[in-house]
């Protein structure tokens, strides 16, 4: 706790000089999100926020795979207590770095349908999974989970429609998105 804690002063005052070890930091803050810890998860996640607000996507994008690699790690683990905090990271990747988050989008949808169902091997159907620890209700984690799955779906309508160009810093998360199937055309 104390190395991250030291960690954020460096990221919060010198940022400069960060950006020659970048790599090694993403690994590292990346890797502590499946501590099963729960103080260390929570404070590499608001680093990570801190350090990809700080600095541009196109810095990031060398180690987006990194990243995406821990996030979907996360969202697959065994305790839930690290598949929720997943939902965090993934949270900050949406709000920072839209553009890598839409590109990467078709790697991180079928880790969004195992959090809350499994899959039947003989036919392929999907079956909704039941969390027996039940801190939350299972109604209330499928919605969680749904709820950023619809962020990230905004997030890729908004890049496919913008081309590369979607305001990193402002991601309009209150839109609606609605699919026509008569006219088959999208309505943001």
């Amino acid at each position: 706790m104390d190395a991250l804690k030291q960690c954020r002063e460096i990221i919060e005052y010198n940022l400069d000089s960060l950006t020659r070890s970048l790599g090694d930091l993403i690994t590292g803050l990346a890797n502590t999100i499946l501590d099963v810890e729960s103080e260390p998860r929570k404070e590499s996640l608001k680093l990570l926020s801190i350090l990809l607000s700080s600095v541009s996507s196109e810095i990031v994008e060398p180690f987006f795979n990194v990243l995406c690699s821990y996030l979907r790690c996360g969202m697959t683990h065994i305790q839930s207590q690290i598949q929720r905090d997943s939902l965090l990271l993934l949270d900050s990747l949406i709000e920072h770095l839209p553009s890598l988050i839409a590109l990467k989008s078709e790697s991180i949808f079928e880790d969004f349908l195992d959090m809350i169902s499994s899959s039947k091997c003989d036919k392929g159907n999907r079956m909704l999974t039941l969390n027996v620890e039940n801190k939350t209700t299972n109604i209330k984690w499928r919605c969680e989970v749904l709820k950023r799955l619809h962020s990230m779906l905004t997030t890729v309508i908004q890049y496919k429609f913008n081309g590369s160009r979607i305001n990193e810093s402002n991601t309009n998360q209150s839109q609606c998105v609605r699919f026509n199937l008569k006219n088959q055309i999208i309505l943001i």
